[in-house]
């Protein structure tokens, strides 16, 4: 539930000045890989983007519906191509693509290949397919899986191929994927590409492996079912776990094969592969069986594909973890103390996960957590008490998964069950339904104490069936749930419709934007009793309406304090605070009669925004676990007893890099990573940009060595640079041995340009040489300011022996919580100090080394 309670009196608050801290959590998914929409690439040789730009006028189904982002790129004649840049900081080992091209003409696919590019330079012929896309239905036949043509109008369009690239893709560097001459298909159409370096993992303690029991890797005529068998009944008697190496390991049972009280593990996902080839529709029938670091993949083309479940899982306290599944359900699940987590599931002719009680058993304390799911039948994640001879699922938690464009049913459906809560989800492009069912099947199978809040819906709703399915919908005799915090954008028909029976439902605190019809509907014939309370609809159509209750006599509403019933004057005035690569501070001006505040962040100018924390009262605010160098944009809400205000004006604020940032003068050792050097140790990221004499250096690259930064640096200099030998990379002399110097009274100005808004340290590096390799008791003084931070000086000073380590105050200076703010700039003098001894070698000469630039 949420941690911050509204209070509504017909008093007027005062709203206090304590800062609060960010209560909303990061929305989907945390997966291993990045993903690139096709549509964001470079469009070469007359390739096109196809889109949806308005809602389908019949209940069939097309490849833009199907795509994710109802988006892709078509690749329609030699020589055209998309482009993507791989801007993630690292070099990428791996592509998962999901494409689309032609079905034979007699239906059952075809196969062929497209050209992959890296920099310029082909590196591979992809091999695709459309042996398991292409199935055809009709009015008479909805969903119909027949991969005859005739049979009617296509739909399941996409399918997915990974491979590892040859030679990586650099970080910076290039990849194109293109229609030559040899790539024979008529078009290919690109959705999306999926980014990611995996490493293998290595067999574990207390294993046992398959190839001791004569399992055989990569023979495709070799069934391994026999040595798995075999390999799980020695572990269980030894206690052990299965382990699966490295390779394609195939399996072509005529039946399911079941795995007892044991965990089967493998070297990851991109590396141990389960590829069944059989006709049976399970290929795990667990009893309490745990499944990690593997993929399974079903490569039956059925003539009329079925619902393939890679796990059927039963008995209690199982795990799925890092699981790949394809071309079959994940799993189906049900028993006590389960869980499926950071797994991912595609292309799936049934659900992707389904918990439920349907197999004889109930199914109880249930987490299903950051999950990927694309390209499923059925809903991609569904909780399903449909039995009515076994208790309804109950205690299940659904956090932090990401859903894609599943093509016949919802995003998720809640069918029954009690005490569920659905938490920081991410659902996106429904193609047949809703973004959320919370249902039932009518009599003692109804959602009771259901909580869904903090989830994004993004592009819901459809025409499927014929009929306008909203972004979410509410229904089966619900009991005592709750809707709050949610954020539902862009939705193909309404944002939410509550109908049938619904008693005590809670809608409180959501926003909707951009609605294609109504923002809440409530139908005639509607029956119970609901709240909405402080939420807001935006962007409505011309002629469309907030909400509208059809059913006024028969479902009693409470409806307060939304923004369609008016409010208060909006904040005037909004300030954002950089304070650091992952925190923004934001200030707005009180308004007279606001109890609370809402305040709402985007990552597009413009939104649509989501709701960050909703029931502030105070004036200022932190928003914390941000993405460095990435802009966010706030509005502001403010509330009342009367209402919701409108938007505030919109205000941007990007995040710091994160890290360190290091410039090194002419001569010495930029350009090389080299661990110890400086005295903010990195091991491992100790990148130095070298500094160019008597100008503006080029922006430089952060610490790790990937990472290209905006930040230049740019000095005035009076005095000259001094080169140098020194045979031990990474030490304290190493370092020293090159410096820029200034004599007498000089005094030289250094910049630091384009440093983004945020809290920083600097570390400054002032050692002054001797002849002979000797060192002096000089010293340097150095004064920083910012546009945020007053001018504050910090001297070194020199010894003349022992200088085998960084000392502050003798090797280096360091200066902390540098404010940078809109002037994006660090200015620092470096002199002679004149406080020190200078008996060894005297001279009046102020060396500068080199500087380090952290983050906070």
């Amino acid at each position: 539930m949420k941690l911050v309670i509204r209070f509504f009196s017909l008093l007027s608050a005062t709203l206090g000045l304590t800062c609060c801290e960010n209560k909303a959590a990061a929305q989907g998914a945390n997966t291993p890989f990045v993903s690139y929409e096709a549509e964001s690439g470079t469009l070469g040789g007359g390739a096109t983007i196809v889109a949806l730009t308005s809602p389908p006028t019949t209940e069939f189904s097309s490849p833009q519906l199907e795509a994710s982002g109802h988006a892709y790129v078509h690749l329609g004649a030699t020589g055209q191509n998309v482009k993507f840049v791989n801007n993630t900081g690292k070099t990428i080992t791996t592509l998962n693509i999901r494409y689309s091209i032609p079905d034979s003409s007699g239906g059952g696919g075809i196969t062929n290949t497209l050209d992959l590019y890296v920099n310029g330079a082909l590196v591979s012929a992809v091999p695709v397919n459309s042996l398991q896309t292409w199935v055809y239905e009709s009015s008479s036949s909805y969903n119909g899986m027949s991969q005859v043509p005739s049979a009617g109008t296509p739909h399941v369009f996409w399918d997915e191929v990974g491979l590892f690239v040859p030679g990586g893709i650099p970080a910076g560097g290039s990849f194109t994927l293109q229609k030559d001459s040899a790539n024979s298909a008529s078009y290919y159409n690109i959705d999306v590409v999926d980014l990611e370096s995996p490493t293998a993992l290595s067999q574990p303690a207390n294993s046992l492996s398959i190839t001791s029991y004569g399992g055989t890797a990569n023979n495709p005529s070799f069934d391994n079912t026999t040595a798995l068998n075999n390999c799980v009944n020695a572990a269980i008697s030894a206690g052990k776990t299965v382990w699966i190496p490295q390779g394609i390991w195939y399996f072509a049972s005529s039946g399911a094969m079941e795995p007892g009280q044991t965990t089967i593990e493998g070297a990851g996902p991109w590396y141990t592969t389960i590829q069944y080839h059989s006709t049976a529709s399970i290929i795990f029938h667990g009893h309490s069986t745990s499944f990690e670091n593997l993929a399974i993949n079903d490569t039956v083309p059925n003539s009329t594909p079925s619902q393939a479940y890679a796990v059927l899982a039963n008995g209690g306290d199982w795990t799925i973890n890092n699981v790949w599944a394809t071309h079959a359900m994940l799993v189906w699940g049900s028993g006590t103390n389960c869980t499926v987590e950071n797994s991912r599931v595609n292309n799936s002719w049934g659900d992707g996960m389904n918990i439920n009680n349907v197999v004889g058993q109930g199914c109880t304390n249930v987490l299903i957590y950051n999950n990927f799911s694309r390209g499923n039948g059925d809903d991609a994640i569904a909780v399903n008490s449909a039995s009515t001879s076994e208790p309804p699922v109950q205690s299940v938690t659904v956090e932090n998964n990401t859903t894609v464009a599943s093509w016949w049913a919802n995003q998720l459906g809640i069918y029954g069950g009690k005490n569920i809560l659905i938490e920081n989800n991410l659902f996106q492009d429904c193609v047949k339904k809703t973004g959320m069912e919370l249902s039932g099947y009518g009599g003692p199978v109804v959602p009771v104490s259901v909580t869904a809040q903090f989830n994004t819906f993004l592009r819901c709703g459809s025409f499927g069936y014929g009929i306008d399915q909203p972004g979410v919908i509410i229904e089966g005799d619900g009991t005592n749930d709750t809707v709050n915090d949610n954020t539902i954008n862009n939705s193909m028909f309404e944002a939410v419709q509550v109908s049938t029976g619904t008693s005590n439902l809670q809608f409180e605190d959501n926003l909707i934007t951009a609605p294609g019809t109504t923002g809440i509907i409530i139908p005639s014939g509607t029956t119970g009793t609901g709240t909405f309370l402080n939420n807001m609809v935006e962007s409505l159509n011309s002629g469309q309406s907030a909400y509208i209750n059809n059913a006024s006599s028969t479902f009693t509403a409470t409806v307060t304090a939304n923004n369609w019933q008016g409010g208060p004057s909006a904040p005037a005035s909004v300030t954002p605070h950089v304070l650091s690569s992952s925190s923004i501070k934001v200030n707005w001006s009180g308004v007279t009669g606001a109890t609370s505040y809402d305040l709402l962040r985007a990552t597009v100018s413009g939104g649509p925004y989501q709701i960050i924390d909703s029931g502030i009262t105070s004036t200022t605010y932190t928003d914390t676990g941000l993405t460095a160098s990435t802009t966010y944009y706030y509005v502001v809400t403010a509330v009342s007893s009367s209402g919701v205000s409108v938007y505030s004006p919109q205000v941007a604020g990007t995040t710091s890099f994160s890290g360190t940032i290091n410039f090194d003068v002419p001569g010495g050792e930029g350009g090389a990573n080299y661990a110890g050097q400086g005295a903010y140790s990195d091991p491992g990221n100790d990148y130095w940009n070298d500094i160019v004499a008597n100008g503006t250096t080029p922006a430089g690259t952060n610490s790790d060595g990937v990472t290209l930064n905006t930040i230049t640096f740019t000095e005035a200099q009076t005095g000259k640079f001094q080169g140098g030998t020194y045979s031990t990379e990474g030490t304290p002399q190493a370092l020293e041995y090159y410096f820029a110097d200034v004599t007498s009274s000089v005094t030289n100005t250094c910049t630091l340009n384009n440093v983004p808004a945020g809290t920083y340290n600097l570390y400054l590096y002032g050692i002054n040489g001797g002849t002979g390799g000797t060192r002096s008791d000089r010293g340097t003084t150095f004064t920083v300011s910012s546009d945020s931070t007053p001018a504050t000086s910090q001297s070194t000073v020199n010894t003349s022996s022992g200088f085998t380590s960084f000392i502050q105050g003798n090797s280096y200076v360091l200066f902390t919580n540098i404010l940078v703010g809109t002037g994006a700039t660090i200015t620092f003098t470096y002199s002679h100090n004149p406080n020190a001894t200078n008996t060894v070698n005297p001279q009046t000469e102020g060396d500068f080394n080199g500087l380090q630039l952290q983050s906070q």
